[in-house]
């Protein structure tokens, strides 16, 4: 079975305006595609009651592969995903951008009001041999956006200070059904795994002391998509995947193409990976016909596949 690597990651939105203000003007993606979805396509594939709106913005930059995705649903909850959540509860934590001045987002942030998780913070990683600095900003529906730097890495060949869309991070209680699904069933490629140093992270995510800490990496190796963190923590988290869905605010989904929609859905079956919806077959103005369908993954996060109909 086919794959590539992350296609897009979805977030659920109040106001499309509003977050265009942060994600084209501040970061300065690009807008490439802006289309409504058909309203029975909109509650087949996500479950919604009928006549359930949405409204779909798609983003990208030059040096990424991985689109971000605003979905405007109407009608919303209004509530985050993320509202009540710790740090170490389990689904997705936070999504990445690589800057060249951390220290410069989180004064120009600030002043336009965004709360941050902590001030920046610098530490060497032990997966990577440069230091970084890195601090979480609180952005548009509560969304976690965690900003690191390079410090004194190589030039970027931008012009902006946010040079990238890097990677997202996850919680989870394990990395069995982590491997078990990115690897055994989306044949991705492991990227790393290794004990995080004790007290490294605990201050950039507000993880109380004393806790074990161990991470590991997905990604397709001979792609230029988004990379997947996992971080497990040896605290007792509480699931988040039954707010995780839209209606609510905030990062709902990962999609994924695949060559054979049928054989992927039977190997996550095969694997007690539970699909949740479809296959759904629509057109879209971008990429044509296409059959999608929705799986539930490692700590309840929804997946999606699809597959390009010629």
């Amino acid at each position: 079975m086919g794959i590539r690597g992350v296609h897009s990651i979805s977030l659920s939105v109040s106001s499309i305006e509003k977050n265009l203000e942060f994600y084209r003007d501040y970061v300065g993606m690009k807008v490439v595609k802006d289309e409504e979805l058909a309203s029975e396509w909109v509650s087949r594939l996500w479950n919604l009651p009928a006549g359930t709106k949405a409204r779909r913005v798609a983003l990208k930059n030059d040096l990424r592969e991985t689109f971000l995705e605003l979905v405007e649903f109407k009608p919303n909850t209004g509530r985050s995903i993320r509202e009540r959540a710790r740090a170490w509860d389990y689904g997705v934590y936070c999504f990445t951008f690589l800057v060249k001045d951390v220290d410069r987002l989180y004064q120009e942030l600030g002043a336009k009001g965004y709360r941050f998780v902590s001030p920046p913070i610098q530490y060497q990683p032990n997966w990577v041999p440069w230091p970084v600095k890195e601090v979480t900003l609180v952005g548009p529906e509560g969304v976690l956006i965690d900003n690191f730097m390079r410090v004194k890495a190589e030039e970027y060949p931008v012009a902006s200070n946010i040079v990238r869309l890097d990677h997202s991070a996850w919680m989870v209680d394990s990395h069995e059904r982590v491997k078990e699904f990115f690897g055994g069933v989306l044949g991705l490629d492991q990227m790393g795994e290794m004990v995080v140093p004790e007290g490294l992270i605990d201050d950039v995510i507000l993880l109380p002391k004393g806790h074990r800490v161990t991470t590991c990496f997905f990604g397709k190796k001979d792609e230029n998509s988004m990379v997947l963190e996992f971080l497990n923590i040896s605290l007792r988290g509480e699931s988040l995947a039954k707010a995780a869905r839209p209606p609510n605010l905030g990062i709902f989904q990962y999609s994924f193409e695949v060559d054979d929609l049928s054989s992927a859905l039977r190997s996550c079956r095969e694997r007690g990976f539970t699909v949740l919806s479809g296959p759904v077959d629509w057109k879209t103005n971008r990429h044509g016909k296409l059959s999608a369908a929705t799986v539930e993954g490692p700590v309840g996060v929804m997946i999606e596949l699809f597959h390009r109909q010629d």
